[in-house]
């Protein structure tokens, strides 16, 4: 995959190359990789509250890099990194990382009393309509008690443009890197009342944790343990 030789190139030192980020919406612009290994100090209010939220087992969903994971095992926690990219997964291993999984949350069983979604992590559902498919699979992982921790980012930060037969939240990325282009992927920018709304449908309890207006949100969302 694009994203895990990119990352991984950039690791061993090589800055030569770009990663270009392409999408529906805005014009192709290149991505800082460097977000990738920030320290927490560079970490804006809602990852750093998201991070000081968890507790017990914790399930790191689309772990990239593994920058989250890192911070939370070298803090004492119990967290196991979730990724699809076997390169990202090797990466994090390199990383020091210990509990990496290669997979996907639909095709992954566990149970885990923090399910952690960071960078825009409800974007992995995709679009509107299997959004809610998608909460399922979080529920279906989620301890007894637990609680999902969801930083979302909003539409609003996008360079305003027009989509043609797509929601303005909805948008396809994808990835260029080395002269070569990774295959589309769709995304999702959820407005903070349709994502509660999302998630009571389905359930749960919802709280807005830390509310930066046209920027971005945390969420949580708890059920009841029976």
């Amino acid at each position: 995959m694009i994203l895990g030789k990119a990352l991984t190139e950039y690791y061993a030192g090589e800055r030569s190359k770009e990663l270009i980020v392409w999408s529906s919406k805005a014009k192709k612009e290149p991505m800082d990789m460097g977000i990738f290994f920030s320290a927490f100090d560079d970490y804006n209010e809602v990852e750093k509250e998201a991070l000081r939220q968890c507790s017990g087992h914790i399930l790191d969903i689309g772990a990239g890099a593994g920058r989250h994971s890192l911070w939370l095992a070298e803090n004492g926690h119990k967290v196991r990194a979730l990724e699809p990219d076997p390169a990202l997964c090797k990466l994090m291993r390199q990383r020091g990382l210990q509990d990496v999984v290669q997979a996907k949350l639909e095709d992954h069983n566990g149970k885990y009393d923090t399910l952690l979604l960071m960078m825009n992590g409800l974007g992995l559902a995709g679009y509107h309509d299997s959004l809610a498919d998608y909460i399922a699979d979080l529920g279906r992982c989620l301890a007894e008690g637990g609680q999902i921790l969801a930083d979302c980012s909003s539409i609003d930060y996008l360079p305003k443009g027009k989509i043609k037969e797509q929601k303005a939240d909805e948008i396809t990325f994808w990835f260029e890197y080395d002269g070569v282009k990774g295959e589309p992927f769709p995304w999702l920018f959820a407005e903070q009342g349709y994502a509660m709304e999302s998630f009571e449908k389905c359930g749960f309890r919802v709280e807005v944790l830390v509310d930066q207006p046209g920027e971005r949100y945390l969420l949580q969302a708890r059920r009841d343990a029976r």
